[in-house]
């Protein structure tokens, strides 16, 4: 066995075991590498349900999200909670580096989104892609506040996310491929750091490029 089947094993088994915790999981979708794996593994344990906060989405980001959850038989519930005022009240966070900013943005934008979901839609349970090389997950599965938190990918390395996508025939999602992509991920358009793009200015334009919805008028920023 290759050191993917053996995670892939133990994720099932991880799952199996979460399932047995709990009556009503879903899974926290946005559409990026690690939570398509997720949301993958879960289905085939018959869980289909899940969040995902699209606000601050580039377009085609959103558009490639939805038709990935369509093809994957997903019943994905998409939220845009967070307005462009928002936005405009806090736009010093865009392409901020500041941890703190960037945190609280995070949790605002993605987390809030899926804890309200669990909530209202009575799940016990809520799936993570989230991973220690890249996220702090004090274990694999614990209770919080809103119930039980799962990390199902908790131990795996980025180039296993990779593989297991190709395994399965996934995609690589749109954003990947471009300059946000390359530094950020898939997250919302303002979470591009200035440093990493030659500055504040020319994040405008790469944003901008884009998606030209998203300019420094809109957000009442004057360059």
């Amino acid at each position: 066995m290759t050191d993917l089947d053996v995670l892939v094993e133990q994720a099932h088994n991880r799952i199996r075991h979460a399932l047995s915790e709990c009556q009503n999981p879903t899974v926290a979708y946005s559409g990026g590498k690690d939570a398509l794996v997720v949301a993958h593994l879960m289905a085939q344990h018959g869980v289909t349900d899940g969040a995902c906060e699209v606000s601050f989405y580039y377009q085609r980001q959103e558009d490639d999200i939805r038709e990935q959850a369509a093809r994957l038989g997903l019943n994905i519930h998409f939220y845009r909670r967070l307005t462009d005022d928002w936005l405009r009240r806090r736009n010093h966070i865009i392409f901020t580096d500041d941890s703190a900013a960037r945190s609280a943005s995070y949790a605002a934008r993605q987390q809030k989104t899926v804890a309200v979901h669990a909530k209202t839609n009575g799940h016990d349970l809520v799936a993570f892609g989230r991973r220690t090389e890249e996220n702090s997950v004090p274990r694999i599965l614990y209770k919080n506040k809103t119930g039980l938190s799962f990390h199902p990918i908790r131990d795996w390395r980025e180039h296993h996310v990779w593989e297991y996508l190709a395994s399965v025939d996934i995609p690589t999602p749109w954003i990947y491929g471009t300059i946000h992509g390359e530094f950020e991920g898939n997250s919302g358009f303002f979470s591009l750091r200035a440093r990493d793009v030659g500055g504040y200015a020319n994040a405008w334009r790469v944003v901008s490029d884009l998606d030209p919805r998203f300019t420094p008028d809109r957000y009442g920023v004057t360059l």
